[in-house]
């Protein structure tokens, strides 16, 4: 190889090796589109937290968090509670879906069935 050889390969060789590690030192990538067919989050611990394919998202674990700014449209929600910093909100979703209905945030869809009433809680009577 001749020292003018020399001069073109070597540098395109060290810049190739320095694109390859530049996001293994780093520890990121930067991108302005992903496409794949599913996504998967890993934690510290290299274990899945959530998975993102086609239109669903899953998250996985005991103490998983959704933070989200802003709107989010759902065409259907399965929940087991419904907290704000840690405290219940309401009592059952049942009773939530009540209160929006009565206080004309969300509209039932023409034909479903009305949610049932939630039995409303005791109240002892006053002392006489």
């Amino acid at each position: 190889m001749t020292e003018r050889e020399r001069w073109i390969v070597y540098p395109l060789l060290f810049l190739a090796l320095g694109s390859a590690l530049r996001d293994k030192m780093l520890k990121q990538t930067s991108s302005d589109r992903i496409l794949c067919q599913q996504l998967m989050v890993l934690d510290r611990n290299g274990q899945p937290a959530a998975v993102i394919e086609e239109n669903r998202l899953q998250l996985l674990g005991a103490s998983s968090q959704l933070g989200v700014q802003g709107a989010v449209q759902a065409h259907s929600v399965n929940a087991d509670g419904l907290f704000q910093q840690g405290q219940p909100i309401v009592g059952s979703f049942q009773q939530l879906l009540q209160w929006m209905i009565q206080t004309g945030l969300v509209q039932p869809r023409p034909g479903a069935a009305a949610p049932q009433q939630a039995p409303a809680p005791e109240t002892p009577a006053p002392p006489i």
